[in-house]
């Protein structure tokens, strides 16, 4: 009770100020003085009833987190130790059980120590594990040129691959763009085809696509295209794969373009902590020149490449 009872004394001002203004918990512990009066029992269970429903944002919870270990600190090291034991265990456990949770650098080094931590430290890495982390993706992508190395790719494969053992009962989805550039395509029909890598079996529930450029069988003369965009004629049982979507309509460009851009933030010049979308006229700018650039494009150099193609046409 005592315990208690200075915990809400020094945690209900704190979380008012949190909820009324949303601000952010400034370190000025000097500014709530305890005192002696009865525990606010109505408040300590509404506490336990948000935390049990997750009502509380990250800035409350982190609050709560620094006071409960501050004031066991002060009064009692047996349980603050115990309480800082607890936490480390249980997001090591959480990072065990859900193979899909990815941590900070931070945190890896907090949990890493050999030693107890220390309350600072607990504080810390609770901050770490509510505010910074996030979830591995389920898709993956890489894309291809002349210069990627078979090695690169395993390496590019080694985690995924790693990830998709821990969870077998969900896709991962691994996409490989511009792959006919590539000059590894041996190593890609064995994982296509064969679902091995080097010999090593592939997890079942990695799903590979992939992506190509068209074929064009320009005399070496007219090599007017970089070394990275010559593409090699595909292996007749990745041949048989391909499936042509033709080209995207107006529309259909226009409206994906859109949604790309609708993605894009920039940071706020009164916060720096703030990342706002762009507003609609930057957009649809952006839009409209990414279009007629893709027009010009599409007719300039479409031509060249249709006049060096006649002319290799009209010499054989």
């Amino acid at each position: 009770t005592h315990l208690s009872t200075k915990f809400i004394q020094r945690v209900e001002q704190k979380i008012d100020d949190i909820e009324n203004t949303n601000a952010i918990e400034e370190e000025n512990e000097d500014l709530f003085q305890e005192e002696n009066q009865p525990i606010n029992y109505e408040l300590l269970l509404e506490i336990k009833e948000s935390l049990k429903n997750s009502k509380y944002n990250n800035n409350i919870l982190r609050i709560i987190w620094k006071t409960i270990l501050t004031v066991s600190n002060e009064n009692d090291d047996k349980i603050v130790e115990k309480l800082v034991v607890a936490l480390h265990k249980f997001v090591t456990s959480h990072l065990i059980d859900f193979p899909l949770i990815e941590i900070s650098i931070q945190l890896q080094k907090l949990l890493n120590k050999l030693y107890l931590p220390t309350v600072e430290e607990s504080i810390e890495i609770f901050n770490e594990f509510i505010n910074h982390t996030c979830f591995k993706p389920l898709f993956y992508r890489l894309l291809l040129h002349p210069g990627v190395t078979e090695k690169q790719i395993e390496d590019f494969m080694f985690p995924i691959s790693q990830l998709a053992e821990q969870i077998p009962n969900i896709e991962l989805v691994i996409f490989f763009d511009e792959v006919n550039t590539s000059s590894c395509l041996g190593l890609f029909k064995e994982m296509f085809i064969d679902g091995t890598l080097h010999g090593i079996n592939v997890p079942k529930n990695i799903f590979f696509t992939a992506a190509i450029n068209p074929l064009i069988n320009l005399n070496n003369d007219f090599q007017v295209h970089r070394r990275d965009y010559i593409v090699h004629e595909l292996p007749q049982s990745l041949d048989n794969l391909k499936v042509s979507y033709g080209i995207l309509d107006s529309n259909t460009l226009t409206d994906y373009i859109k949604q790309k851009i609708s993605r894009f933030t920039v940071t706020s010049t009164r916060n720096t902590q703030t990342q706002m979308p762009l507003e609609l006229y930057v957009q649809e700018m952006l839009t409209q020149s990414i279009l007629q650039a893709q027009e010009f494009c599409e007719i300039h150099l479409g031509i060249i490449f249709f006049l060096l193609k006649l002319f290799e046409d009209n010499r054989n």
